[in-house]
């Protein structure tokens, strides 16, 4: 028996036919469809596992839109994700440790910045997302009022 339970057995598709089929030259059709059956599973089957998912360090500064200047204790996170929240340093920067590459929504947020969403593709060689907030005023429905945060 071979690595494949139905290679010895000669019920392959009838289906699918040779260019030798075409031509009259095919000794055994089913054979013929069996070699091609059996190398394109064995082929899907490598390729498989060939590319494991790879994880990257993501890193980025959060700065004011109108100043330019960083966002201390801002929080980015992965939306949707389990990867744990992080905070921003004095000099605005935030860095994950470990995500897997792939495509990802980022928030930013700040107490007296809007929030701002980016969705981007982690690869192994784009790992930078920067964000820009904006300061906004919250409107209080108490007071009537626009109050700072």
């Amino acid at each position: 028996m071979g690595i494949f339970p139905f290679e010895d057995s000669q019920d392959y598709s009838p289906l699918i036919h040779t260019v030798n089929d075409l031509l009259g030259t095919s000794v055994n059709n089913m054979e013929q469809v069996g070699v091609f059956t059996k190398a394109m599973i064995a082929t899907t089957i490598s390729l498989a596992d060939m590319v494991p998912p790879q994880s990257v360090a993501v890193h980025g500064t959060v700065t004011d839109y109108s100043t330019g200047l960083p966002i201390q204790g801002a929080t980015v996170q992965v939306v949707g994700s389990a990867v744990s929240p992080v905070t921003t340093n004095a000099s605005g920067q935030y860095t994950f440790g470990s995500i897997q590459t792939g495509i990802y929504n980022f928030r930013a947020s700040k107490a007296g910045y809007a929030t701002a969403i980016q969705a981007m593709s982690i690869t192994t060689t784009d790992t930078i997302v920067n964000f820009q907030l904006q300061e906004s005023q919250a409107w209080s429905f108490e007071s009537g009022v626009f109050e700072s945060s």
